[in-house]
């Protein structure tokens, strides 16, 4: 099934479809009307945090190296810059679509700072 641009947009803000969909709650999101120019701008930020999702999957792989070709590799480094570019994304986006950023994935937590088992990464070098 394929999700709707307000569904995926909620998603990746951190609600569950039952927050946004009015037979679930009496308190639904509220989803502005956006312009043709905001989905397509949005869109190319929820293109860009796929990209970083694939990224961070491909260095939590390639992390169990330690040295490639005699050089050594910070992939903790590289971890830790994507994921925050993976922030200033979601929060681009919050600001966009006027819709509240609940959870941050890269943080592993709410904006608010409520923890919810945060990723740790360890230099074990």
């Amino acid at each position: 099934m394929a999700l709707s641009f307000n569904q995926n947009l909620c998603y990746v803000l951190g609600y569950s479809a039952r927050q946004f969909d009015p037979r679930y709650t009496s308190n639904p999101i509220q989803i502005p009307d956006y312009t043709s120019d905001d989905i397509e701008y949005m869109q190319t930020i929820l293109s860009k945090l796929l990209l970083i999702d694939a990224e961070l999957e491909q260095n939590r792989k390639d992390s169990m190296a330690i040295d490639v070709g005699g050089v050594k590799v910070d992939f903790n480094r590289n971890i830790l810059i994507t994921k925050a570019e993976g922030t200033r994304l979601l929060k681009e986006l919050e600001q966009i679509s006027g819709v509240t950023l609940k959870f941050d994935k890269y943080l592993g937590r709410s904006p608010q700072g409520l923890s919810v088992t945060p990723l740790v990464v360890r230099n074990y070098a």
